[in-house]
């Protein structure tokens, strides 16, 4: 690393051919742009490359899920960083280098603390013709239930389909007090196979519950 004098390239920072400028301490500094290593990762890397490049492809399109479901976290991570965090964790199956997620165990939306409100209570999913989801649940009875639930909380669902590896999302669909919504899905999913996910938002969308797997199913024609 060398001290760059301001005089030699104004007060330019960035990359310039092979040399990075950067401000240090105050000083504008130098410094040779790094080179890839050819090395072979270790067996622990591959493994851990392996486990993540599986998880962060999963979510990869699903920004706006994210930042809706993991919005309260840690100061310095991001919403899209607790997701791949969580998943990492605690939905991936197999052994290296055969890995695969566990799509039962995947949580889309995971409040902490403040942000949550409760999920939909004993929620079901059932396809009927006509490539329709039939989505149902409950007001949770318990005594645990969350003081910032609302009986007009709104119902998202997130479909995606193993079949074309493409995912659908739908915000806003229902109130919490309704119980219930059929949701049509796209003429060209009939006969492929899909997941279904469900959470809650708040009216202002500043509090979320946890996402609810609802199974997989066969879009019926």
């Amino acid at each position: 690393m060398s001290k760059v004098e301001a005089g030699q390239i104004g007060t330019f920072k960035g990359k310039t051919g092979q040399v990075v400028v950067a401000s240090w301490r105050g000083k504008l500094v130098g410094r040779k742009t790094p080179t890839k290593s050819n090395k072979p990762g270790t067996e622990v890397q591959k493994d851990q490359r392996s486990k993540f490049g599986l998880v962060t492809n999963f979510f990869r399109g699903l920004g706006g899920i994210v930042s809706i479901g993991y919005q309260y976290q840690k100061t310095g991570m991001t919403p899209m960083n607790a997701a791949v965090q969580y998943n990492l964790a605690n939905a991936v199956t197999g052994t290296y280098p055969d890995y695969e997620l566990d799509f039962s165990k995947i949580m889309l939306s995971n409040p902490i603390g403040a942000g949550e409100i409760d999920t939909g209570f004993a929620p079901t999913a059932v396809a009927a013709e006509d490539a329709v989801l039939k989505v149902s649940w409950q007001i949770n009875p318990g005594r645990n239930a969350s003081t910032k639930t609302s009986p007009d909380d709104r119902l998202s669902i997130l479909i995606y389909n193993v079949s074309r590896k493409r995912f659908m999302s739908y915000g806003g669909l229902a109130l919490r007090s309704a119980l219930k919504y059929d949701l049509e899905l796209p003429y060209f999913f009939k006969g492929d196979t899909c997941h279904a996910y469900m959470f809650f938002t708040s009216k202002s969308v500043k509090e979320v519950s946890m996402s609810e797997y609802l199974g997989q199913f066969i879009v019926l024609p």
